[in-house]
């Protein structure tokens, strides 16, 4: 077999199959060229060529969400590796692992006035759990120990990504001229894989007996941020809420499906909420990335005398609700489960309080009919658009939504028989939205939906060009006339720079964009125009749609 004859590019691509990754995202350019090489034929990988590197990261950023494997991005030198920070720091917060992988020019041409040279080492040290600097040296008296120090590191950094809390890592690989040089293989050089026995992450069945038994007769308050759908965690959370002194409230984000979850907090904590003496709990236990309801994370703050517990594999104490008491360094995964059954258990054979779970439901009852009866009065608008979206989609779709003012309002509705929702929750940015939901789409066989606003389209409608990466995308871009949260935050509402220079109207043409990238454009500017607009979305044409909804600015 024919491949590049640098055999730290070709260790590079067997150990990223050795570590699982199948999904490589690769960016054009000439340093990275014998990598290229390497990776296109290596067999467990594919390849997919994107060349704008931003998007390329947020586009192997929803394939790593989806897939829950490690994707590759490949990039050649200078300022292309830096395109991919605001997607690495996605991952980072997400917990997701992006492996990245830099060409660049030999150390000694760094800093010398050189074409595509800046210091790539540690170029992105602040968001990415582990790097490593490699070199393509072959000849020499030190080659074989430098060759055994890369396969080392490379084995570290790609441990670091995979196992554990998990999450992005960087490879930089210096490369000397000449790059495409090719031999001929019998068979290609090993490069093994260290095996790792990581401990297992789940809680002991003592552990578990003793927190049941401290927390049976107190009233638990469970607290879910984003997190990706996970079966055990849907039995254990059906378990929990059953449970008398009980409350899981768990955004739409926490992709927890169970029976008496309580998902729309906002509903409940944006109007004027007391907190009696039947609500207040004994101990908060939270777990997920970080939580859109900004009421929901007010109130938290304002408990007194409560322990607050944080579940998850975490790099320092995250105490968002500043009353942390204690850590538990467990997966949720490997938490909740054992803990159910422990408490159903200690419950069943406690007198314990049995109107704590009753309240909050009542509550939540009374705060869903409100908003029920709220958006039969609403005007037209972003809010009953996304419902009367929301409401029309298919179960088995998946959905990602834009930040802004579109999460906050989607997190109203019941997203629970969605089959996943996701969000780039992890920096809470609006750029790379379209990207990150065309690698999302393009590794789920069914249908996926992105709710976008008008800013956020602008801000990544490159991304557009790589529709035919993913035929089963939907696109619905709320036209409201530029970035709307602007308009309803107290901070900026009343500046008068607000509309030049903060909600930044569009003004796109989407459907001549739409017809430049092959995709199919609809419209709707009324509920019923809406709803035809979603149906036809779904039909068995397999073209691309975008539909367009104009809505009020407010």
């Amino acid at each position: 077999m024919v491949n590049s004859e640098k055999n730290i590019c070709l260790s590079v691509a067997a150990l990223l199959a050795e570590y699982g990754v199948r999904e490589a995202v690769i960016s054009p350019g000439s340093r990275n060229a014998p990598l290229i090489m390497a990776l296109n034929r290596q067999p467990q990988l594919r390849c997919r060529p994107v060349v704008d590197e931003r998007s390329a990261a947020f586009i192997a950023l929803g394939m790593a969400a989806v897939s829950a494997r490690p994707v590759a991005l490949l990039c050649t030198s200078g300022t292309a590796l830096l395109n991919y920070a605001p997607a690495v720091a996605e991952a980072f917060y997400r917990k997701l692992p992006l492996i990245v992988v830099s060409a660049d020019r030999p150390a000694a041409w760094i800093g010398q006035n050189d074409s595509q040279t800046l210091r790539q080492p540690g170029a992105l040290a602040n968001i990415v759990l582990a790097e490593c600097d490699v070199t393509d040296v072959a000849d020499g008296r030190y080659a074989a120990e430098e060759a055994w120090r890369a396969w080392r590191q490379l084995n570290d950094v790609l441990t670091a990504a995979t196992t554990g809390r998990r999450g992005p890592i960087h490879i930089n690989v210096q490369l000397h001229d000449p790059l495409t040089a090719e031999r001929e293989y019998g068979e290609l050089p090993v490069c093994h894989k260290i095996g790792l026995l990581a401990p297992p992450w789940v809680l002991a069945t003592e552990q578990a007996k003793a927190i049941a038994t401290e927390l049976a007769h107190k009233r638990v308050l469970i607290v879910a941020g984003f997190n990706p759908p996970d079966a055990l965690l849907n039995r254990a959370f059906a378990l929990l809420a059953s449970l008398p002194n009980v409350c899981v409230i768990a955004e739409g984000l926490a992709n927890i499906h169970a029976r008496g979850i309580h998902s729309t907090p906002d509903t409940l904590l944006c109007h004027d909420f007391t907190l009696t003496e039947a609500l207040c709990p004994d101990v908060v236990i939270d777990f997920g990335g970080s939580l859109v309801s900004r009421n929901l994370k007010r109130f938290l703050r304002t408990l007194h005398d409560v322990e607050f517990w944080h579940v998850g594999l975490e790099d320092c104490a995250v105490d968002c609700f500043r009353s942390l008491t204690r850590r538990i360094e467990i997966p949720p995964e490997g938490f909740f489960p054992r803990l159910s059954r422990a408490l159903a258990h200690c419950v069943s054979k406690f007198n314990v309080d049995r109107t704590f779970a009753r309240e909050w439901a009542s509550q939540f009852d009374a705060a869903r009919e409100r908003y029920r009866q709220r958006l039969q009065g609403s005007p037209w608008g972003d809010r009953l658009a996304i419902h009367h979206i929301i409401d029309s989609l298919p179960a088995k779709c998946n959905l990602q939504l834009g930040n802004g003012t579109l999460i906050r309002y989607a997190l109203h509705e019941d997203l629970s028989r969605l089959h996943r929702v996701d969000c780039n929750r992890g920096v809470s940015g609006i750029d790379g939205s379209v990207s990150t939901a065309i690698g999302a789409a393009a590794l789920y066989a069914g249908p996926t939906v992105l709710i976008v606003g008008d800013m956020s389209l602008r801000y990544d409608i490159g991304a557009l060009s790589y529709l035919t990466l993913a035929p089963q995308l939907r696109i619905i871009v709320m036209n409201n006339g530029g970035g709307n949260i602007f308009r309803r935050i107290d901070t900026t509402k009343n500046l008068p720079e607000l509309e030049e220079f903060l909600t930044c109207p569009a003004h796109l043409n989407l459907r001549e964009i739409a017809g430049a990238f092959g995709a199919e454009y609809l419209c709707a500017s009324n509920p019923a125009e809406l709803l035809s607009g979603v149906k036809r979305m779904f039909s068995s044409d397999p073209t691309s749609k975008i539909l367009e909804v104009f809505s009020q600015k407010a």
